[in-house]
């Protein structure tokens, strides 16, 4: 696999092998805000800083890009990287490259390589390092615990470097053929689409806000929450979270945003309008 690094220039070759390593550190700045999110960016500046090491708006822009909120399977990231270093080297150097497409891919892969990697690594490789480590243990061996460890992160060291040099060395030649056959516009769309989609249907199951408040006018009662709905289905649910993404844009910090939302709650049941 290394002879497809062969007609690469050695400094890029030497940023994808810094890139590799720094994949280990991935959940090291884990947070609930955005995840691997930081892990992610700092695994990307070697090559960063190789694209862009004559443009340093350019750089602060694609770091940006790249510490937003990310998730998926630790032992698999290299191929979300490999495909993102790919995407940022025809950002680098082809102008009329739309940079948003980079993480609407990025979106997009998140499902796919963390439900892949789980199984592989999380539920059949780990079962059987468990069994064989466990029956080794049984007998008093210390090579329980070595296998154990080793059945996991062996195959984990060796895939992460062929998914990265696979994903960046294909990933350059089909990210161009994609911009030039207008499918990255595409598939930035259909994420895009399929984002808000996921989004809506989070807000929907899992934000939940409703008020008790009744007025009266006259001897007839006016349940509030009963217009809401007729207005609606979940229509608090969807304004508060409309607040958020406002604050959030307004660079409001998402910790102060949870302790405000915990102070009107208390407030708000207290008095009785929530």
């Amino acid at each position: 696999m290394n002879k497809n690094l062969q007609a690469y220039p050695k400094e890029e070759v030497t940023a994808l092998k810094r890139m590799y390593w720094r994949s280990n550190f991935l959940e090291s700045c884990f947070n609930m805000v955005r995840l691997q999110g930081l892990g992610f960016g700092y695994a990307m500046i070697p090559m960063l800083e190789y694209y862009y090491k004559d443009n340093p708006e350019g750089l602060k822009e694609a770091l940006n890009r790249h510490t937003q909120f990310f998730n998926t399977c630790p032992n698999v990231v290299t191929f979300n990287l490999g495909v993102a270093a790919a995407m940022e080297k025809e950002a680098a150097s082809n102008p009329n490259f739309d940079p948003a497409a980079i993480n609407s891919v990025k979106t997009a892969l998140l499902g796919p390589t963390a439900g892949i990697g789980d199984a592989i690594f999380w539920v059949v490789l780990r079962t059987l390092a468990a069994g064989i480590g466990i029956s080794l243990a049984q007998t008093g061996s210390i090579l329980g615990a070595i296998v154990f460890v080793l059945f996991i992160n062996v195959p984990s060291f060796i895939g992460r470097w062929y998914l990265e040099i696979a994903s960046y060395t294909t990933g350059t030649k089909l990210v161009q053929k994609m911009d030039e056959s207008g499918l990255i516009t595409l598939i930035s769309k259909a994420a895009g689409i399929i984002g808000l989609t996921m989004v809506g249907a989070m807000v929907a199951s899992n934000v939940s806000l409703s008020t008790p408040l009744t007025l009266n006018f006259g001897d007839v009662p006016f349940e509030l929450q009963s217009a809401f709905d007729m207005i609606m289905p979940g229509f608090l649910p969807l304004m508060l979270s409309l607040l958020v993404i406002a604050l959030l844009r307004k660079n409001v910090k998402a910790n102060w945003i949870i302790i405000g939302m915990m102070v009107v709650a208390i407030a708000g049941r207290f008095i009785g309008i929530l």
